[in-house]
Parts: structure tokens; C-alpha cells; sequence
């Protein structure tokens, strides 16, 4: 066999492999409790398809200033990034 016919496996690149670091998924009940992200879902979801496929101009404003304190009303303890 040549070495141009040889054929390596592809490689899937993991920085935490890659830097000695094990890696092991953690569930997600050790970051927040069920129902939070439920929550989280069922405040963001609606607000994003009323803001964008109905236009509407208070869930464009939520979205834009208000998402930390209205998840926060819900008992999601969230930050937003702008």
C-alpha cells in the first residue's frame, strides 16, 4: 500500500480532548431546575414569533430591553446579552 492510497479516518476536533481535560456531559438538573427551562421556553418562544411573523411592536420590545426582568417575573433566573 502506498501512502497516497491510504485512507485516515476523519478527525472531529474537541478543544477539551485535545488539552487533557475528560469530558463528561452533566445534567442539565445540575444547573437549573426542570421546570426553568421550561419556562424559559414558553417566555421566549411566543415573543419571538409574535415579534417577527406578526410584527408586533411590544414583543420587539421585550425582546430588546425587557428579557432578563420579564423571565425573572416567571422565576427564570436569566441574563441577556446585547
Amino acid at each position: 500500500m502506498t501512502r497516497r492510497s491510504r485512507r485516515r479516518a476523519p478527525m472531529l476536533y474537541d478543544p477539551f480532548v485535545r488539552c487533557g481535560f475528560p469530558v463528561k456531559i452533566r445534567p442539565i438538573t445540575e444547573f437549573c431546575s426542570g421546570e426553568q427551562p421550561h419556562q424559559f421556553v414558553r417566555g421566549l418562544a411566543p415573543a419571538r414569533f409574535d415579534a417577527i411573523l406578526r410584527q408586533n411592536g411590544e414583543a420587539r420590545r421585550f425582546l430588546a430591553f425587557d428579557v432578563a426582568a420579564g423571565l425573572a417575573a416567571r422565576g427564570v433566573n436569566a441574563t441577556a446579552r446585547h
